[in-house]
């Protein structure tokens, strides 16, 4: 299980984590379709600091920074553990 956790993601607080969907296309994306708050956030595995990807522009590293988010609203996420890649969109 991969999920984002953040105080971007509502009622999460750093301390609940908003689970993402498996896509089973044979890409290896995680994704979560869900309101966001301005704020920071990571992705990390199984709802575990042992494994937490962060990053910038669009590139993820183990124990990355903190991924800024500017402005609330609707946002698809996708995120790729194997790439260590992921994309923001607003909807």
């Amino acid at each position: 299980i991969w999920g984002m956790i953040g105080d971007a993601v509502p009622n999460s607080n750093w301390s609940v984590d908003a689970d993402m969907k498996f896509v089973n296309n044979g890409d290896g994306n995680w994704i979560l379709k869900t309101n966001l708050n301005k704020g920071e956030f990571k992705f990390r595995k199984n709802h575990d600091w042992g494994t937490n990807l962060g990053g910038s522009n669009g590139t993820l590293k183990l124990g990355g920074d903190n991924i800024k988010l500017t402005e609330a609203g609707n946002y698809t996420i996708s995120m790729n553990p194997t790439t260590l890649t992921y994309t923001i969109v607003k909807n």
